[in-house]
């Protein structure tokens, strides 16, 4: 998942851009910056929380911390902010 993360990333930003993809229509820079913001953040958490950890010591802080780092994300999306 981190490469497809980061490879949509790459080809929505880069050069062309996401303007080179014949579905998308000009209304797709309205909403590119919380395509962008949702899959910088699904980019972080799968580093974070993979099968072999990269960042074992973010992993075991988070972990400590007493909750998912996508849990405001939970929130917003059950409708409960």
């Amino acid at each position: 998942m981190v490469v497809v993360n980061a490879a949509l990333l790459f080809v929505l930003n880069g050069q062309p851009g996401w303007q080179a993809l014949p579905f998308l229509t000009s209304a797709t820079s309205q909403v590119l910056g919380l395509v962008n913001l949702s899959l910088a953040v699904g980019l972080a958490v799968n580093l974070v929380y993979r099968e072999e950890p990269i960042l074992t010591d973010i992993r075991v802080e988070l972990r400590s911390g007493g909750g998912s780092p996508a849990a405001p994300a939970d929130l917003v999306s059950a409708g409960r902010c």
